[in-house]
């Protein structure tokens, strides 16, 4: 028997109050062990315990009959610990912990997890460089952004609708609660006034991922902490997506530090 050992910790998706957790290998244990059981498409599962695993949990307990959540807790983790991969299904009759889902939900040591500050700042740093390298990247003024829309193909932005996509990019991927930098309901308008007015300034020098800098009503987000010489922008405005040093102009004239984690 493929045992996982005992119970971990509960797992809330992004919409509950009380969550989400920070991402962990007890997340893609779960997943695996859901898709054997026959209730979520078999996938290259990730650590984020997102609205789909939660659905899919959620019909896992309608179907032991127990309280239908969406919530992962130890009740639902002694009956999935239980179940069996269902008959016609490859590999039936065997335990949904499979040998390596055990494993990762045994070893996975709660608190050991990366800060949710760190797995955002990871994703926007992700998000800028594919964008950066993207040349077909359109400007468009008309600032008409969808921001569910990521820079695997064209698509239209301008400066604060890029900066807007990458914060939501990096929400959307963690299931982390990533307030808008902007303060507009994700709407994709920019409007840069939010940005220079509402945050707290860097003064420092020091820069991390997700400070962002202005200069003549254009935003760029750093994607690479470090000094003015060492740190990375993304910069996208009247030109296509690039990598800029924060003094490659002599007007930038403030560095913000937006909110990352929900408080």
């Amino acid at each position: 028997m493929a045992d996982p050992g005992g119970f971990k910790r509960t797992l809330y998706p992004p919409s509950a109050e009380k969550g989400p957790v920070p991402n962990g290998d007890d997340v893609i244990a779960v997943k695996r062990a859901i898709s054997r059981a026959g209730f979520l498409k078999w996938s290259d599962f990730d650590g984020v315990y997102g609205e789909t695993i939660s659905d899919s949990v959620a019909k896992f307990q309608k179907s032991v009959g127990m309280e239908i959540s969406g919530f992962y807790g130890e009740k639902t983790h002694t009956k999935l610990k239980a179940t069996k991969v269902p008959k016609g299904a490859t590999h039936a009759g065997e335990d949904v912990f499979d040998q390596t889902a055990a494993n990762l939900y045994k070893n996975y040591a709660s608190g050991g997890t990366k800060p949710a500050k760190q797995l955002v700042q990871e994703k926007i740093t992700e998000f800028c460089k594919r964008a950066i390298s993207e040349p077909d990247w359109a400007y468009s003024q008309n600032r008409a952004v969808d921001v569910s829309v990521n820079p695997d193909g064209p698509t239209t932005s301008d400066c604060s609708g890029s900066t807007i996509q990458a914060f939501h990019y990096a929400k959307r991927e963690t299931g982390i609660n990533v307030p808008d930098p902007a303060k507009q309901g994700w709407s994709g308008y920019g409007n840069t006034d939010y940005y220079e007015c509402e945050h707290p300034k860097v003064t420092n020098g020091q820069y991390q991922v997700g400070d962002l800098a202005h200069y003549d009503g254009h935003v760029t987000c750093c994607y690479q902490g470090g000094n003015a010489d060492t740190s990375k922008w993304f910069s996208f405005g009247s030109e296509p997506p690039s990598s800029r040093t924060l003094y490659y102009r002599d007007d930038f004239w403030k560095v913000v530090r937006p909110p990352l984690v929900a408080s």
